[in-house]
């Protein structure tokens, strides 16, 4: 698996390749094959010029964009290649118009544009599969849509001898449905029953999106049918069809980026309430009171401590206000900062705190506010509560592709089920913040009587 995500940007852009060589071959040939020369081929041509062309330019789009689903996004391309090239199989025939191998290459292409078809159903059927809850009966459904597409690609191999779906005339262009090509009919109701059966829990839009890829070949084919005589709307006929393909395809290209705009915008709304829960935690009545309760019995104590105190203060105040606007990461040296801030207004209360540094990495970026309500979190909930005192321990060190900052206490510990919801919801913050900003990790560690320990991974791609 590991392998094949390494190789897959490389097929990529191997197919990206393929299929822009492709379409400049049908540019190519409909300027050498004289295709303007018959309006009838012409239009054809032009149709599935149309669809080749923006079938790559949604290739493109899908390969540049970003998906949570990764999965997802790769059958998502794997129906974009396989309709264009479907589509080229079927314009190239018209390159060879009045030639002795038209009707040989009609019947070939059309087996080969039956095949992807059945093929192109599977993949379909695999990422409709990834927008519904799984089902019991998931496995069944599964069975026998494989089964009916392998009869299918059978029988589409058995009009080389025998026209079974279809037969090709003499001039190549109009084929005339055979006994048994009521199965393409068949496939279509098929998937649009079981469509329906397990997409009923999605939105609307994902049910209407995904049902388009049954109604629209269902109306062209309908519309074959009630023109079967119409030489010209059946030499129409497969360009159209295609093209029934490649609208879908975009609907739902649309609906993903829909889905993932509603997504971004849900994810920074969350993002300003953490920030916002988060600031208001930080300031709380009882620490201001506190810590300018400890100014006041400096001032008469030693002034000059008492003027640094008040800056320490004011600086203390300003980086949490600021952090209810900061988006970007900052760097580790200003956050730290704020740490020593916080704790010399804690030793000011609590004498008997002791606090090292084993700083190794300090060249990295964090969300604001990420190490000192863990060191608020050390001193409040683990050596405050010990009164003996304790000491705080701030480290940093580099990993294989992470950054690691380790806080540490030797206060009381801490059993995980009397933690309580003030602790549960700052801890809370912190971690989606991580996640969200940087994907980074927080893990927490501790024992009873003996400490805690919290550590934060930061991948080095992210900070």
């Amino acid at each position: 698996m590991k392998s094949f995500e390494k190789t897959y940007p490389i097929i990529g852009r191997l197919l990206f390749g393929v299929m822009l060589a492709l379409l400049l071959t049908a540019v190519f040939g409909m300027a050498c094959f004289s295709v303007m020369r018959d309006t009838s081929l012409a239009v054809r041509s032009f149709i599935f010029l149309f669809v080749l062309l923006f079938a790559l330019i949604l290739y493109v789009g899908c390969r540049l964009g970003k998906h949570d689903n990764q999965g997802q996004k790769r059958l998502f391309e794997s129906m974009i290649v396989l309709s264009f090239f479907s589509t080229f199989f079927g314009m190239a025939v018209g390159f060879f118009n009045g030639t002795a191998q038209l009707r040989v290459l009609t019947l070939t292409v059309q087996v080969l544009s039956n095949i992807l078809l059945a093929v192109f159903w599977l993949v379909f059927w695999r990422y409709q599969k990834s927008n519904y809850p799984r089902y019991d009966t998931e496995m069944i459904v599964d069975w026998m849509l494989v089964v009916y597409m392998s009869i299918y690609i059978l029988f589409s191999c058995m009009n080389f001898f025998v026209p079974v779906l279809f037969s090709v005339s003499s001039d190549g262009f109009v084929y005339y449905r055979a006994d048994y090509f009521t199965l393409t009919y068949l496939s279509l109701w098929y998937l649009f029953y079981i469509g329906y059966v397990f997409t009923r829990k999605c939105s609307g839009r994902i049910k209407l999106t995904l049902s388009s890829y049954v109604l629209f070949p269902l109306t062209l084919n309908a519309a074959a049918f009630l023109l079967f005589q119409n030489a010209d709307f059946q030499n129409l006929y497969h360009p159209l069809n295609n093209l029934c393909f490649l609208i879908p395809l975009y609907l739902i290209y649309f609906n993903l980026h829909i889905e993932n705009s509603r997504k971004l915008a849900q994810q920074r709304e969350e993002l300003t309430a953490a920030r916002i829960n988060l600031m208001v935690s930080q300031i709380q009545p009882h620490f201001i009171y506190n810590s300018l309760t400890a100014i006041i019995d400096l001032i008469d104590k030693s002034p000059e401590q008492a003027k640094e105190s008040i800056v320490d203060f004011s600086d203390y105040l300003r980086v949490n206000l600021d952090s209810l606007k900061e988006v970007r990461l900052i760097p580790f040296d200003k956050e730290l900062q704020h740490c020593k801030t916080y704790l010399r207004f804690e030793q000011l209360r609590f004498e008997n705190i002791t606090v090292n540094y084993d700083i190794r990495v300090s060249s990295f970026l964090l969300p604001a506010l990420t190490v000192q309500p863990l060191v608020e979190n050390a001193v409040k909930h683990g050596i405050s509560k010990t009164g003996a005192g304790g000491t705080v321990t701030i480290a940093t060190e580099e990993t294989q592709g992470a950054v690691q900052i380790l806080i540490s206490d030797d206060g009381v510990g801490y059993d995980a089920a009397e933690i309580t919801d003030g602790v549960h919801v700052g801890l809370d913050n912190v971690r989606k913040r991580l996640a969200d900003l940087c994907g980074g990790k927080l893990e927490i560690k501790g024992e009873k009587n003996v400490g805690t320990l919290v550590t934060v991974t930061l991948p080095k791609e992210g900070v």
